[in-house]
């Protein structure tokens, strides 16, 4: 699976990506004069994963009870 995401996050896989529409998590590949790109919040910090897996359930206590806007950002 390592070399899987080591592909995925590659330059040509995220450039690939971007064409449809997908945020690029490789920051050498810029999305700046795109159209799509005034749909991405620039305002995302990029961080470590969590050392444990959060499951759909441990997501959904967390929003739940947020106002749909504030739960889902666009």
């Amino acid at each position: 699976t390592k070399a899987f995401v080591k592909y995925l996050l590659g330059q040509e896989a995220q450039e690939d990506l971007l064409k449809y529409g997908f945020r690029p998590a490789n920051p050498q590949v810029s999305f700046a004069n795109h159209p799509i790109s005034k749909y991405f919040n620039n305002d995302i910090e990029i961080g470590d994963a969590p050392k444990k897996q959060q499951t759909l359930r441990d997501l959904w206590e967390i929003v739940k009870d947020m106002p749909k806007a504030q739960a889902v950002r666009f």
